[in-house]
């Protein structure tokens, strides 16, 4: 491609922008109202394809829905039909004085037309304008965008690793709590379990079965890193799956499960050799969320991260295909960069806290939530982002443990592992953290040091750390008190 054409472009596009990386645009841009980013697509060529990128569309569309999302041909199309239904909805409830300044207008017909002078709003041929479909512009290059546009349409079914798993798989259906507490549990030893869910009334908890048992239901779908969240019922979000090219997909991941649908709750069983669980003892209304339905297409996920409170976790999948990636808690993965808390938390499980490292361009997803409210402390790529632009530059002493998660068989993840979950097919699976005897000490003293995210709304981490030592039995020797056990 001719470079000096393609500056030339750029710089009667873009004006002082064209100085700048395609990734630090899209960012810019990012931190605009809808209404801004439909006039900045209108001023050239080149920022009508900056302005018309399906993620920054994904932002829009879950910022101005409602209480339920509804997925219509693409995210562009979403969020213009929320915007109309949210401005109509805002002037409908306007009071009888602010009413007459709109007397004369039609809202059947939709917003007004620009003639009528209301800060903020655009008109319908504005929106109109935006909606209509991006051609290509010839002269114009971007690796960043055509990256990501790669990443939304990848075909991932097939994406598995030729390298041998050393994670131990083992047949856990005559496996005791005590050996699973001294084999696996007390070496932080991550180990996938197999035979667990035999007898599980859940196992038939295919998307299809739920949609059809539970049709007006709404689950907490979220989008991760910075992009929200919403409200689907499945029927819906069975739709979204099926149309969607997103490069992280919506994701049901709901802990209210239970309380939405009791029926569901009367078949969901915690493993026996998970059920001590110390976290119990601070009782219903003081406990933190902790257990989860999970359902999601191909391409979704978590990004990188590390369990809130350095808890540890069971995932039992029951449909689909799962990829795991995992570092030991004293190896920060390539590519992500932490800071404030989880430092100090690598810390105390005695690995070295390094410094901040130089980023990729365009390779940083800030992290936002997780979790029901676990604030993350650290900047990652998205999970396709790692898997193809990091993952095979890496050296092989500096490669993940990793494996393929299949149907019927349970992970479990120590407290203060990190990890990345990449869905291959269309997923169900339940999780939940806990605290058992193994981890009680390293979870009490996160909790003490002040930095422990879960309970932020708290007025004193350290008073919610004393009750847990209270609960526990914690004598002066430093000890847990073996017989004090949970649900």
């Amino acid at each position: 491609m001719d470079t000096t054409l393609e500056n030339s472009l750029r710089a009667r596009s873009l004006g002082y922008f064209a100085n700048l990386p395609d990734y630090l645009i899209s960012l810019l841009i990012s931190y605009l109202d809808l209404e801004d980013v439909i006039r900045l697509s209108a001023t050239s060529k080149l920022m009508r394809v900056f302005c018309s990128e399906e993620p920054l569309w994904m932002f829009l569309a879950l910022k101005y829905q409602g209480q339920e999302a509804k997925y219509l041909s693409n995210w562009k199309q979403t969020a213009l039909k929320n915007y109309r239904t949210a401005v109509l909805k805002e002037f409908t409830n306007l009071g009888p004085t602010h009413q007459a300044y709109f007397q004369d207008v039609d809202w059947s017909e939709g917003l007004p037309s620009s003639r009528i002078f209301i800060p903020r709003l655009v008109s319908d041929i504005a929106i109109s304008y935006a909606s209509k479909q991006v051609l290509p512009v010839p002269g114009f290059f971007s690796d960043f965008l055509y990256r990501r546009h790669y990443r939304c349409h990848a075909q991932i079914c097939g994406y598995v690793t030729e390298v041998p798993s050393i994670i131990p798989c083992i047949e856990a259906g005559s496996l005791t709590p005590a050996e699973f507490l001294k084999k696996y549990d007390f070496l932080c030893c991550p180990v996938v379990l197999q035979g667990l869910t035999r007898f599980w009334p859940s196992f038939d908890w295919s998307l299809e079965n739920l949609s059809r048992e539970f049709p007006t239901q709404k689950f907490r779908a979220t989008k991760p890193g910075i992009g929200g969240q919403t409200f689907m019922t499945l029927p819906d979000y069975m739709d979204y799956m099926h149309r969607q090219n997103d490069e992280e997909p919506l994701y049901i991941f709901d802990a209210q499960f239970g309380s939405k649908v009791p029926a569901l709750l009367e078949e969901y069983r915690v493993p026996q050799i998970f059920h001590e669980d110390y976290f119990a003892c601070l009782g219903t209304e003081n406990r933190p969320p902790y257990r989860w339905l999970v359902i999601g297409p191909s391409r979704s996920g978590a990004s990188w991260h590390v369990d809130p409170c350095l808890t540890s976790a069971w995932n039992t999948l029951l449909n689909g295909r799962k990829r795991w990636v995992l570092y030991p808690p004293d190896v920060t993965p390539p590519g992500v960069r932490v800071r404030g808390v989880l430092w100090q938390a690598k810390s105390r499980l005695g690995g070295p806290v390094e410094e901040e490292g130089e980023m990729k361009e365009g390779e940083i997803e800030e992290g936002d939530e997780m979790e029901d409210g676990f604030s993350t402390s650290f900047e990652s790529p998205t999970s396709l982002q790692w898997l193809f632009e990091i993952y095979p530059m890496l050296p092989p002493d500096q490669r993940p443990l990793e494996f393929i998660q299949e149907p019927g068989e349970t992970v479990f993840v120590p407290g203060g592992w990190w990890h990345m979950v990449l869905n291959l097919e269309d997923s169900v699976a339940v999780t939940q953290n806990f605290v058992s005897s193994a981890n009680a000490e390293r979870v009490v003293s996160y909790l003490a040091g002040g930095g422990a995210p879960y309970f932020s709304s708290c007025a004193d981490s350290k008073h919610e750390a004393s009750k847990v030592r209270r609960a526990l039995g914690r004598g002066g020797d430093g000890g847990i008190n073996e017989e004090v056990g949970g649900e």
